[in-house]
């Protein structure tokens, strides 16, 4: 069971004030007063200008992606609009932004970097056009340099360092559990679970192959199941440890990342260290049981209902080091 996770972090600015006691002359208060605007108000503005755009770019790609402007049937853009209203971005500003989702101006591209070590990033970045495609690569090329990594090569030449999923979340109360899996396994999603989100707000997650999502999704919304989120992620194939010698290297760089206008989404390859005893695991592992029987015992369509019916978590089939072939049952144990 897998979920994505986003590893942006949004800056927060802050605006300084300072009562000067002086009886210098006018000329000279007059340049204090630039000094002021220079060095507090103009980066001040500059942060706040970037942390806006973010927040039009997630809204375009929530209209984008669902198809709806109606933060009632669109959950996504809804907890889009509400952490820009946070911030304090304009009504016309949010106007805007979802207007041009429903133009479907911009189009998503994504990057690879790699680097500090064995470390891999994928930057997912929202562009108008191609000048704008260009000042992302450009801007990402300048970071890559000040943190030692490679420089950015196309989403193509990703290989077998990660897996593109697609992900579709419906409200739990929606659906029930047996309807949830009959509903995935119609669809023909590779597995449904059950998630919590930040708020703690229940979801089944449906997880399909990236390239099947507009597929799998068409086939769950002819049921009239509604999402929430609807996106792809990319998920590490082999993912390694962030140790504390690369902690603060990797969390500077995904600071600078931060700043780059358009970027949308960063995907690593990395999970945090874990202690070694078996009681402070947490979330790090999941603990399931597995049932393996042969393949030529059933056909898929029977083992696919058994499973249903003994309420396992998902069955698919595996080859084992031999070359034989068995369908593997997994539940929770």
């Amino acid at each position: 069971m897998w979920a994505g996770k986003s590893a942006l972090r949004v800056l927060s600015t802050q605006k300084l004030y300072f009562q000067r006691v002086s009886t210098a002359s006018a000329l000279h208060a007059g340049h204090n007063k630039w000094s002021k605007v220079r060095h507090v108000k103009i980066p001040a503005d500059r942060a706040k200008g970037v942390l806006f755009s973010r927040h039009a770019l997630a809204i375009i790609a929530s209209v984008k992606k669902q198809g709806s402007a109606d933060p009632l049937l669109n959950t996504h853009l809804k907890t889009a609009l509400e952490n820009a209203k946070k911030d304090g971005m304009p009504k016309a500003s949010l106007d805007k932004a979802i207007q041009k989702g429903l133009r479907n101006e911009r189009s998503e591209y994504c990057f690879h970097l790699w680097g500090l070590g064995d470390f891999q990033f994928i930057v997912r970045v929202y562009a108008l056009d191609y000048s704008e495609v260009l000042l992302a690569s450009r801007a990402l090329k300048k970071a890559c340099d000040k943190h030692s990594l490679e420089r950015p090569s196309s989403v193509n030449d990703i290989g077998n360092g990660f897996i593109w999923k697609g992900i579709l979340n419906t409200p739990k109360s929606h659906l029930s559990e047996d309807v949830a899996m009959e509903m995935a396994l119609e669809a023909e999603a590779e597995e449904v679970h059950e998630i919590v989100d930040e708020n703690g707000d229940e979801f089944w997650q449906f997880i399909c192959d990236g390239k099947d999502l507009a597929i799998v999704q068409s086939k769950l919304e002819k049921k009239d199941v509604t999402f929430s989120t609807s996106t792809t992620v990319y998920n590490p194939v082999y993912p390694i440890q962030l140790t504390e010698n690369y902690s603060q290297k990797v969390q500077a760089f995904l600071d600078r990342l931060n700043q780059i206008e358009n970027v949308t989404d960063v995907f690593t390859n990395y999970i945090e260290k874990r202690p070694s005893s078996v009681n402070d695991i947490g979330n790090g592992f999941i603990w399931k049981g597995i049932l393996n029987t042969p393949k030529s015992h059933l056909s898929e369509d029977v083992a696919m209902e058994m499973a249903l019916e003994a309420e396992a978590e998902e069955v698919h089939e595996i080859v084992d080091e031999n070359g034989d072939e068995f369908w593997q049952v997994i539940e929770q144990y």
